[in-house]
């Protein structure tokens, strides 16, 4: 009896182990660009392991979004010195930063009224970008921020004007 009584729990141990580890995702092995829905469980594990930008901030959402629209600013210069045009671009945008600020991930999902952009040619956007920049701040853990994003930005509209 006592044989089986182990046989059962040694059984019920290996099962629960396996589904534990299928369900843990490293972020590491994440890709560090995707389309939202080519990985999801990955991606849904990720929220498991950031918080969100304005808890790391004590709730200032203003200033989140601050560091926000910085990113996106910065990421309309760096596409005019790497010669790819967002302008027309809209989409549902997911940053992943480390503690360090460091882009570790980034997720999209291009809005339907979007300019159509090969998905090899943004994701290697977007990989170079990472490369280039970091969140100006540090922070305690892991933290996330998505919204829309539309370019060209605000800032890049208003300053296209003054040349006129």
């Amino acid at each position: 009896m006592n044989s089986i009584r182990r046989h059962i729990l040694l059984m019920v141990w290996i099962v629960f182990g396996a589904v534990v580890a299928k369900g843990q995702v490293s972020r590491d092995t994440l890709a560090a660009v995707f389309h939202i829905g080519d990985h999801t469980e990955a991606f849904e594990q990720l929220f498991l392991q950031y918080t969100h930008l304005a808890n790391q901030l004590n709730q200032d959402h203003e200033r989140a979004y601050a560091y926000w629209t910085d990113m996106l600013q910065k990421m309309d210069m760096y596409s005019e010195e790497v010669g790819v045009s967002l302008d027309g671009l809209q989409l549902l945008l997911y940053a992943f930063w480390a503690p360090n600020g460091q882009l570790e991930h980034l997720a999209y999902f291009l809005k339907p009224n979007s300019k159509f952009v090969d998905e090899l040619t943004l994701n290697h956007f977007f990989e170079g970008f990472m490369k280039t920049y970091r969140l100006p701040v540090t922070l305690e853990k892991p933290t996330y921020l998505f919204t829309h994003a539309a370019f060209p930005t605000v800032a890049k509209r208003l300053s296209s004007l003054k040349k006129h």
